[in-house]
Formats: structure tokens, sequence, C-alpha cells
């Protein structure tokens, strides 16, 4: 079977911005004094933040708490060191419970949390993104690294907000892995429409994030020039259920209410292969698979492969057992 691709897609380009998102999971592992699912090899060994060529701009954090400050790391901005107008911007996937709620329970739909959008989005993503439609101040927070260790920001500390992040950039990349993926979206519309940069997006698992008038909408912007979406490579493989998620029609637990999704174009196909589904086709160790297997004959998984991958997303459910301070390296 031959696949088409959107213009433009490169697999080499896909392998770096997964290894960004990589490095935005290796990083909540280290700050969550959480281990990796098969213990080999230990990320601190070869976690390298932001990766090479680039330099660290900003942290991404997310207020989980709910009657007290809880933030969680979520990815981070870095700028190329030979180019800083050059931006990308990664942000992980689910990883806790909290975040699962806000994956599945919260699948009711709401009005999109972008300023100059339309349309209807996943509730659980628009409240990680923007709050609680923005009203609460809360949702994805960028935050000056500290000059020291990374630990937490308080309370007390100020946010930059996001035209200030992208002040000095020429043009963005914005890439995510599951939730982040989905958060991607919403991030690359909210930078085409609002702070009107060059802006794509390499995506990996992406669910899909809002109703047919949402997607319409960001898919009217792609390939324009102002506002700019360049471009927006969605990257799905085969053997992973999350990018037909949520359903098309969706009845949300206890509510009678219908809910209708669509995904976003710029749909690029991977097959990480049959044997994947048992080491978890969803984690993006098996994406980075399927991409591998353009570049030749498709291989299955090795038990070795699945060994190292270090990222499951999918079977992890784990409560946070630690405050804030405690989970920082």
């Amino acid at each position: 079977m031959t696949w088409s691709y959107p213009n433009g897609f490169s697999v080499s380009q896909a392998i770096a911005y997964a290894n960004f998102c990589q490095q935005a999971y290796f990083q909540y592992y280290v700050l969550a004094n959480t281990p990796p699912d098969f213990g080999y090899p230990a990320f601190t060994k070869f976690m390298q933040l932001p990766p090479s060529g680039y330099r660290l701009l900003y942290n991404l954090w997310y207020n989980e708490g709910v009657f007290e400050w809880d933030p969680v790391y979520f990815g981070y901005v870095a700028c190329s060191q030979t180019d800083s107008t050059q931006v990308v911007i990664a942000i992980r996937g689910t990883e806790n419970s909290e975040e699962w709620y806000d994956d599945i329970m919260d699948s009711m739909q709401v009005n999109s949390p972008i300023q100059n959008s339309q349309g209807l989005v996943h509730q659980g993503f628009a409240i990680i993104y923007n709050g609680q439609a923005g009203a609460d101040g809360k949702g994805l927070l960028y935050y000056t690294p500290p000059s020291g260790p990374l630990v937490p920001p308080t309370s007390a500390d100020q946010p930059v907000p996001l035209s200030t992040v992208l002040s000095g950039a020429k043009s963005v990349v914005v890439t995510g892995h599951s939730l982040g993926a989905a958060l991607s979206v919403l991030l690359t519309l909210d930078i085409a429409l609002n702070i009107k940069c060059p802006v794509s997006s390499y995506n990996f698992a992406s669910p899909m994030v809002g109703d047919p008038i949402f997607a319409n909408c960001f898919n009217q912007l792609l390939g324009e020039t102002t506002p700019p979406i360049s471009a927006n490579y969605r990257v799905a493989n085969g053997m992973d259920v999350v990018p037909n998620l949520p359903s098309n029609v969706f009845y949300a637990p206890g509510s009678p209410q219908e809910w209708n999704y669509m995904q976003v174009n710029g749909y690029c196909p991977v097959d990480s292969g049959i044997l994947s589904v048992l080491a978890d086709a969803h984690s993006l160790s098996n994406y980075a698979i399927g991409l591998n297997n353009l570049n030749g004959p498709p291989q299955a998984v090795t038990s070795s492969q699945r060994g190292a991958a270090g990222l499951r997303s999918i079977p992890r459910w784990q409560d946070k057992k630690t405050k804030p301070s405690q989970r920082a390296a």
C-alpha cells in the first residue's frame, strides 16, 4: 500500500521532533521522581534538555491543584543556537491520574479557548490549555528557567505571556505527543490567530480536539500566510486507537448531550507493526519505529526496543504521592 503525505513532510524532521517530545517526558520523570516503566536504560544517562543544537528559553507548567498550588512540568520552549528566531515548543502527553481525568472524564465540549477561533473543543483539553475558559488564570504557563537546578515555580513567580515568549520568533514549530499533541493543535491555532507568527506543527498520536467547526477553522489556515499555519503534520500510527478518539459521536458520562468530533488535516500515517500492540502502539517509542519504517522495509518491534522505550503513556495510571517541592530532581 502506498501512502501520500502533505507537502513538505520530512521523516527525519518528524523523528527529530519526536525526540523533543521525548525529552519533555524525561524531564517530567526527573522532576516527579518517577522511574521509567522498565528501568532500562536509566533516562538520566541520556536525557539532554533541550536537544543538541538548541538553547532553553522557557519551561511550561500547569497547576493541577484545586485548593493548593501544585505545578506540574509539561514541556519547554527552545531556540536554535545558530538562529534564535527559530523556536520549538515541545509538550509531553498524559502521565498521571489528574491528567487522565481531563482526558477521559472531561470529554464534554466547550467553546474554543482560542481567541478569534470558532467551534467547540474537548473540555479537558481546553482546561489544561487555558484554565476554566481562561477565567481562573490557570492553564499552560511559561516560566523563565531558574539559574540553578530546575525546580517548580512558586505561586509568587510570574509567568511570561505567550506574546513575550515569541516576541523575537520568526518561525515556530509546535510538537507534542498524545495529550501534548492535542494541546499543540490549540497552541498552533493560538499562535496563528493571535501572535501572527509563522507556525507549523509536528504532532504524534493526537486525539480529536474539537467539532467539525473547530477543525474547519484550523484547516482553513493551513498553507495561508496571514494568519500563518504553514503546515500541520499529524503523525498517526495505524495500530494506535487514540487518533480515533473521542468517537465521532460521543456521549459524555452522565450526559444526554451528543458531542461531535472531527480530526484536523495533515494526516501522516505510520505503521509500527502488529507486534507493537503488545508494547503499546500509542507509545512515542513505537511512533519512532513507525517513522523509521518509512525509510525502509517495515520491521516488527523487538524485545530490546520495548525494554528501552521507557515511555508508555496509555498504561501509566499513577497518583502523585509527593508535594511539588519534593518532586524536584
